[in-house]
């Protein structure tokens, strides 16, 4: 968990950065492709290449989870980070950084925060 003082401008920099950078191209292939962005990609590329410029800048990666949502509709992955005033959300889709519980999404699964290889379901 990290607090407040130290994760704003750094969630809003990284965030942004990716978000802006990064030109959003569907995987055309049966299975989805999860890597880092590195110039284009979906949903869980955008998230991916966060994560490791987060690390960069001093965020402990035991604060980040990945999350599987659903918005208008459409289902995505976003990237979670723990802070001491809650979750925050840093989606492909906006610069800003939400908390967890003041988004329109419906929550589906998000990764154990014990071990990255499960997801759990969230209830609603």
């Amino acid at each position: 968990m990290i607090s407040k003082d130290e994760w704003k401008d750094t969630l809003v920099e990284i965030n942004t950065q990716v978000n802006r950078g990064t030109r959003y191209v569907l995987d055309r292939y049966l299975h989805d492709h999860w890597k880092a962005a590195d110039g284009v990609g979906d949903c869980e590329d955008y998230a991916i290449e966060k994560r490791p410029k987060l690390i960069a800048a001093g965020i402990p990666a035991s604060s980040m989870r990945y999350a599987f949502v659903e918005n208008k509709g459409e289902p995505r992955i976003v990237l979670i980070v723990r802070t001491d005033d809650g979750d925050r959300v840093l989606d492909m889709n906006t610069d800003t950084i939400y908390p967890a519980n003041k988004t329109a999404f419906k929550w589906l699964s998000i990764q154990s925060r014990w071990n990255p290889r499960k997801w759990l379901k969230v209830e609603n």
